[in-house]
């Protein structure tokens, strides 16, 4: 399922208003190795720049997406007409996650669940903060991460990032990412520790 960027709601807050006015950088190419190299990069396997494969039950990933959504929507006017930057595919679509979708680079929903991933163009596969880099970047903000082009920076952001991803479903839907995983693949709706995250909330 691929959610468009105008479905998405401007998130309010101080701070994203606030990234919205600073200023852009000139958009440079995203130049980076991959983990995953599919094929010719003539072949496009979509129209967007980047395939962000998020978790919309997680508030922090849900806040994120639409914060570049917005970011997105207030790009300069020499965007008009341009292809929609972004793709946002929804792991927990009511549609299904489609993992043989090819516009999802053979991500299965296990994968995205452990780690935000995101597919470029050409197949090939990002996670972690190198999603959030290049993703910031596509918007004009990618000096928004450019602390983590310091090498011990970039390790410190990693490490950040990896003791969050094993705590996130935890914290954000009340249960642990096994369970998660294992009630996706079990074809099972019921999830006792996420209805009871529900009721609390």
């Amino acid at each position: 399922c691929m959610c468009v960027a105008g479905s998405f709601d401007a998130p309010a807050n101080a701070f994203t208003f606030t990234l919205a006015r600073l200023p852009r950088l000139p958009r440079q190419q995203c130049l980076h190795s991959s983990e995953k190299d599919t094929g010719s990069s003539d072949y496009e396997l979509f129209p967007e720049r980047l395939n962000l494969i998020f978790d919309s039950k997680c508030s922090v990933c849900q806040w994120e997406v639409d914060n570049l959504a917005y970011l997105m929507s207030k790009l300069p006017p020499r965007h008009v007409g341009e292809q929609s930057l972004l793709r946002f595919t929804d792991l927990e679509s009511d549609d299904g996650y489609d993992e043989s979708d090819p516009a999802n680079g053979g991500v299965t929903y296990e994968d995205g669940m452990r780690s935000f991933r995101a597919v470029r163009p050409d197949g090939s596969v990002i996670s972690g903060v190198e999603v959030f880099k290049e993703a910031y970047a596509i918007v004009d903000f990618g000096w928004v991460w450019g602390w983590t082009k310091t090498p011990w920076l970039r390790k410190l952001a990693d490490w950040g990032y990896k003791f969050f991803a094993s705590i996130r479903t935890d914290v954000t839907r009340g249960a642990n990412v096994e369970d998660l995983i294992e009630t996706h693949y079990s074809g099972a709706d019921d999830c006792e520790p996420c209805r009871q995250k529900q009721l609390i909330d």
